[in-house]
């Protein structure tokens, strides 16, 4: 009965997939827990209110086979089911106390697969189990998942997704630029100086250097927090004025500190280039100009002296006001290229987003069309069985039980044949097609060179060896997508296995190293947690992660929940 309710549960989660079950799978792990313990068996249990994700269905399909094996083979004994959280893991544990009596003809129930599904089901997310008897005489299964709420991170704090490894370290040495290149320069102006003028002012120096240092280092966050960054560059600009008078600096070492501009002008260019757009970042060359301009008016008016002629209040409003026309296109430049940088980029974004979700939406309707299939099938040749299984049983032919069981298990064994079988396409009606492997290019070159192209495929055999299945089928469809891009000239792919990479080369294929077709290759890539270059001259080269060389493929048993 418990199993007629499963097929009918998953028939109807077939045919109504518009409407998926958003209960947590804590519930459901519960309802599972709870009606072990309506057959019977006290049954504990303590888990967490808020599991999701594929761990969350794995410990459902652990606790499952767990228990199911603890009614099995030791039947009447209690049993516990627990589920902590540790430093980012799901440890669960399931324990069933001594069998009180012997199970009756148990060894012949099983497939002598329970705990080597067990294992798949942990290995399927990262995890490990481990089953064997206590020393009491019951048996216990552990595993370690990774734990999917742990993994999540608050939206806004850490790396982002969008955030290439190169981009990681192009700040740092952005802001390592900005330090070096203003203090670089003062070098250069006073190695023309006498060495004694040099001497006396050294202090001064130094801390000159040492606020150009200062101003440039909140550039290091300028992806993550630009207007912080924009704000924190303006207000050490004037540090350096204060010091002016609180030293006091000589006006020639002083007027060094206007070096420290370069940092306000990568600044502007974080604001436009990562900030909310122009509507909103406006204002940062008009503050920045103004600002540069009366930090520099400072610089060269707080002795009192420019250009070595006694300065006043309006000679300095007039010194301001030049600087503010001279500094103005400059910063507004600067302020435009963050902008035109920044709609590339939202460019870009938005059509790998459609790209994606256009992808999501065809597997999901080829998805949709199976199910439907699948639903039909399974109504029609299982439950049928099924439900004259449970009616047989309740009248108490036991004699029929085994006869219509075997027909029940023949009717699913024909339609699993039925699936692999059939004729069609793969659409509605069609076969359930397996996935794609890179062992398929060689028959994926050899129908384009029966189609008159001249392709080549090398190093297929060593690549090939222990690739997961994700990974198989990026391979193929990454290549499928560059040659099918419709260049009709020679075409060279390589693949080469190194060092846990999978680098795939492919040549002559202009048309997909350009416009649509490298951008949808980017989001296959990119799914992947792959690299890829494509070249102007038509050369695409991919890196993917491959695993070790020779690592056997595990085969995972499917989740009745996916």
């Amino acid at each position: 009965t418990e199993t007629l309710t499963a097929l009918q549960r998953l028939v109807g989660v077939l045919r109504d997939a518009g409407r998926p079950d958003h209960r947590p799978m804590s519930g459901r792990i519960e309802e599972l827990v709870a009606g072990f313990g309506r057959l019977g068996r006290p049954v504990a249990a303590r888990i967490p209110d808020d599991l999701a994700g594929p761990a969350a269905e794995a410990v459902h399909g652990i606790v499952r086979e767990a228990l199911t094996n603890a009614l099995r083979y030791a039947p009447g004994a209690a049993a516990r089911v627990d589920v902590r959280r540790v430093d980012g893991l799901l440890e669960l544990t399931v324990e069933n106390a001594p069998p009180r009596v012997t199970a009756q003809g148990a060894g012949g129930l099983g497939a002598g697969r329970g705990v080597a599904g067990m294992r798949e089901r942990a290995a399927a997310v990262g995890g490990e189990l481990t089953a064997g008897p206590t020393p009491e005489g019951g048996w216990r299964v552990r595993a370690t998942l990774p734990d999917a709420a742990a993994a999540r991170r608050p939206e806004g704090t850490g790396w982002r997704r969008d955030v290439l490894r190169e981009q990681r370290f192009a700040d740092p040495a952005l802001m390592l630029a900005a330090m070096l290149l203003p203090v670089a320069g003062v070098l250069a102006v006073t190695e023309d100086w006498p060495g004694a003028a040099r001497r006396a002012v050294l202090p001064e120096l130094l801390l000159v250097c040492g606020l150009l240092v200062l101003r440039a280092l909140p550039l290091l966050w300028r992806r993550r927090a630009p207007w912080a960054v924009f704000g924190a560059v303006l207000a050490t600009a004037w540090p350096g004025a204060l010091a002016v008078v609180a030293v006091p600096l000589p006006s020639h070492v002083a007027q060094l500190l206007v070096a420290g501009t370069f940092a306000e002008t990568l600044a502007v260019y974080a604001v436009a280039a990562y900030g909310p757009g122009a509507g909103h970042t406006w204002p940062a060359p008009v503050v920045t100009t103004l600002g540069a301009a009366g930090a520099v008016t400072a610089l060269a008016c707080a002795d009192g002296m420019v250009a070595g002629e006694p300065a006043g209040p309006a000679d300095a409003v007039l010194l301001s006001f030049l600087l503010s026309v001279v500094l103005a296109p400059v910063f507004t430049a600067v302020w435009g290229a963050g902008l035109l940088v920044r709609r590339r980029r939202v460019r870009a974004v938005a059509y790998d987003d459609f790209a994606f979700a256009s992808s999501v939406w065809q597997a999901d309707r080829a998805a949709e069309a199976e199910r439907q299939r699948l639903a039909a099938t399974l109504r029609e040749a299982v439950l049928s069985h099924t439900r004259a299984l449970v009616g047989t049983a309740g009248r108490g032919d036991l004699a029929g039980v085994a006869d219509t069981a075997r027909a029940a298990l023949a009717a699913m064994r024909e339609m699993l044949r039925g699936l692999a079988d059939d004729g069609g396409d793969g659409g509605p009606g069609g076969p359930l097609a397996p996935s794609p492997s890179v062992a398929d290019l060689e028959a994926l070159c050899g129908a384009l060179r029966s189609a008159g192209r001249d392709v080549r495929l090398r190093g297929l055999p060593e690549a090939a060896r222990g690739l997961p299945p994700s990974t198989q089928v990026s391979v193929y469809r990454i290549v499928e997508a560059a040659l099918g891009a419709g260049d009709p000239g020679p075409a060279r792919v390589t693949l080469r296995r190194r060092r846990g990479t999978l680098r795939i080369t492919v040549t002559g294929v202009r048309a997909a190293a350009l416009g649509p077709v490298a951008e949808r290759l980017r989001v296959q890539v990119a799914a992947g947690e792959g690299r890829i270059v494509c070249e102007p001259a038509g050369t695409l080269r991919v890196s993917l992660p491959a695993g070790a060389p020779g690592a056997p493929v595990q085969e995972v048993s499917p989740s009745p929940y996916a």
